[in-house]
């Protein structure tokens, strides 16, 4: 099979890529100018830095002729400011309709998509937790238009939180790890907000479990998965299992950072689960596996 991943050199994507390759897929990737690729030329992969231009992504993607498009590129910002309104709209929303367009004119009709689950703050069916979360959402909009009109097939899988090795993003379990080593003091709220933390491992098994149903089993040609870890734990919670895995405490200083203008504080439950999937990593598990690699 013919996959192309979008943001190949991030996280998620990554992991994917290394997956495919071992399932003897031919991978290839679109990523933006800025990135670094060297990951990609060491393993060999084809792959259309996007310049903002629909052209030349619509002759990448007529010259590989693949068969599915694995859309994990976006642009992330919790609380923006004015300066990246810009560049939410132009990653998030104007490129994922440069994709979809693109696909469409390389008949290419096959998509699963990642978005967020800050789309459901308060637990509503709808209601974005910041722009980053509409931008999202207003890439789904289009998504729904190729599957109309276009007669497109899309799959939309709902994250919550990742984890794992070669995490460089700065997140916050890769923080406490870090503070667990150094014995650096570290500010943080009063830690009662609901965390749902996923397994990279149990991430990339959803992607190709939906890939799967994509070509074989799906009968509408828009679907929506929720994926939810076995358990939800809070944010102390976490910092106490990962304190017991360490064996050690963290210099952490609760209540002195406030929350959010719109924290979210309970994980939203309510989304369809994706058939044949489950998680299957469990976070103290999880953390032995992270915490044997960091020594």
């Amino acid at each position: 099979m013919k996959i192309v991943v979008t943001g190949a050199t991030g996280f998620l994507a990554s992991h994917l890529i290394k997956e495919f390759l071992q399932q003897k897929h031919q991978v290839y990737g679109i990523v933006r100018e800025t990135s670094c690729v060297d990951e990609l030329k060491k393993n060999k992969i084809g792959y259309y830095c996007y310049n903002g231009e629909l052209t030349g992504l619509i002759e990448y993607l007529k010259n590989i002729k693949p068969d599915i498009v694995i859309h994990t590129a976006t642009y992330f910002v919790a609380e923006h400011q004015w300066e990246q309104v810009d560049q939410l709209l132009s990653s998030n929303v104007v490129f994922s309709t440069h994709l979809l367009e693109a696909m469409y004119q390389a008949n290419v009709n096959k998509l699963i998509n990642t978005t967020t689950s800050w789309e459901h703050y308060q637990d509503e069916e709808y209601n974005p937790v910041c722009l980053y979360a509409a931008t999202k959402r207003m890439a789904e909009d289009m998504m729904k238009y190729y599957v109309q009109v276009c007669n497109m097939k899309i799959i939309t899988l709902v994250l919550y939180d990742t984890y794992g090795i070669n995490d460089t993003r700065g997140k916050l379990l890769q923080k406490l790890i870090e503070i667990s080593k150094s014995g650096e003091q570290l500010s943080m709220s009063d830690g009662g907000q609901e965390m749902a933390l996923l397994h990279i491992h149990d991430v990339v098994m959803a992607y190709s479990i939906a890939i799967k149903e994509l070509f074989e089993n799906m009968t509408e040609h828009y679907e929506k998965f929720y994926l939810l870890p076995k358990k939800i734990y809070t944010l102390r919670s976490i910092v106490e299992l990962l304190e017991n895995v360490l064996q050690k405490k963290l210099n952490i200083q609760w209540g002195v950072r406030p929350y959010r203008k719109r924290e979210v504080m309970k994980v939203y439950k309510n989304g369809k689960k994706l058939p044949h999937w489950e998680a299957k990593i469990d976070l103290e598990d999880g953390f032995k596996m992270l915490v044997e690699v960091e020594k």
